[in-house]
C-alpha cells in the first residue's frame, strides 16, 4: 500500500450516550480520535471523553424526589485500527463508562463496560501520493456495528432502575453507515465526516431514535523538528429522532444540535496526542431536556509501523 503522506482523515469514536430522567436522549455524540496523518499505519490508542450537561428546573427532571442538577457522561475507550487488505481498514473499540449524576442531596455514579464496537471501511479514492494533483482527495465509506455487551438495567440502592441514559450499555445492536473524505492543498486540509446510525429494539421494548451527524473541519500542518502539530477548527451538526418505547414516541428525546470545535493534534515519532473541545452554538430541544454545555476529548496513541519511503 502506498504511504498516505500527510493527507488527513477524521476518525469517528462511536459512542451511544443518552441521558435524561424522562427522555433517554442527550444532545449528541462526538468524534474523539481527531486526525491521523499516517493513514496506513497500524495504531492503538486510549481515549477519554466527557460530556457536561445541565438540567432545567421542571417536574420532569426529578429523581427520587430530588431535582437533577447536572450530568457528566464520561467514557474511556481502548481502540485500534489497521488495514487488513490494501483497500480495507478495520477499527474496533472497547469502552468503559463512568457516568455521574448530581442531584440536590446526593451524587450517583454508574460505571461498567459499555457496548463493544467495530467498523470496516473501504478506501474508494486516495490521491495522496499523486504528483500531478494540485488538490489531493481521499474518500472512504464504511459500516459499523455496536454489540449489546454493556449492562442496561442497573439499579440504585433503593432498587429503582437508573435512567436509560446513565446505563453503561443499551441492550441493543446498533448499525452505522459513514463516509470520510478530505481535500489537501499544500499544508491545508479540509475534512468532512458523515454518519447515519440506527438501533434495534432491546428486550425492554425500547428503541433509540435514528441519528445523523456531519462534521467539517479545516486543519493546518505545522512541522517542528521531529514533531508535527495540527491545529483544527470546525463545526459538528447532530440530529436524533424520537426514541420509541413500546412502539410509541417517547417525549423529550428528539435533538437537533450544532457545535463549534477546536482541536490540537500532535505527533512525535511513534506517539500521538490529541485534544478536542466543543461548545454548542445552537440547540433545538424540548423544554424539559438537558442542555449540553461542553464536550472534551483527549486521546494518546502509539503508531506501530513507520511510513514507507
Amino acid at each position: 500500500m502506498k504511504t498516505f503522506g500527510f493527507t488527513l482523515v477524521t476518525l469517528l469514536f462511536q459512542v451511544n450516550l443518552w441521558a435524561c430522567d424522562i427522555c433517554g436522549g442527550m444532545a449528541g455524540t462526538s468524534p474523539m480520535n481527531g486526525v491521523l496523518p499516517y493513514f496506513d499505519v497500524k495504531q492503538f490508542s486510549l481515549g477519554y471523553q466527557s460530556i457536561h450537561q445541565t438540567h432545567p428546573n421542571t417536574l420532569f427532571n426529578q429523581y427520587q424526589n430530588q431535582q437533577v442538577k447536572s450530568d457528566l457522561i464520561r467514557q474511556i475507550q481502548w481502540q485500534g485500527q489497521q488495514f487488513i487488505h490494501p483497500k480495507w481498514q478495520m477499527q474496533w473499540g472497547i469502552p468503559y463508562v463512568l457516568n455521574k449524576r448530581v442531584l440536590e442531596r446526593q451524587i450517583q455514579y454508574i460505571e461498567g463496560i459499555g457496548d463493544l464496537n467495530g467498523t470496516i471501511r473501504y478506501l474508494v479514492l486516495n490521491e495522496s501520493d499523486s504528483g500531478s494533483q494540485k488538490f489531493k482527495k481521499l474518500l472512504l465509506v464504511g459500516a459499523g456495528i455496536s454489540l449489546p455487551t454493556g449492562k442496561f438495567q442497573r439499579r440504585g440502592n433503593d432498587l429503582s432502575m437508573y435512567p436509560f441514559g446513565l446505563q453503561p450499555g443499551t441492550g441493543s445492536y446498533q448499525w452505522s453507515f459513514q463516509q470520510q473524505s478530505s481535500v489537501k492543498y499544500k499544508s491545508w486540509s479540509l475534512l468532512l465526516t458523515s454518519q447515519f446510525q440506527m438501533a434495534q429494539v432491546n428486550e425492554l421494548n425500547y428503541q433509540m431514535g435514528k441519528s445523523f451527524q456531519n462534521q467539517i473541519g479545516i486543519l493546518k500542518q505545522i512541522a517542528i523538528r521531529e514533531s508535527l502539530v495540527l491545529p483544527q477548527i470546525g463545526f459538528r451538526q447532530f440530529y436524533k429522532d424520537y426514541d420509541l418505547s413500546n412502539q410509541q414516541k417517547k417525549a423529550f428525546t428528539r435533538v437537533n444540535l450544532v457545535n463549534t470545535l477546536i482541536a490540537l493534534n500532535g505527533f512525535y515519532k511513534n506517539i500521538s496526542l490529541q485534544f478536542q473541545y466543543q461548545i454548542p452554538i445552537y440547540q433545538e430541544t424540548d423544554h424539559a431536556q438537558p442542555k449540553q454545555k461542553s464536550i472534551f476529548n483527549v486521546s494518546m496513541g502509539y503508531l506501530l509501523m513507520k511510513q514507507k519511503e
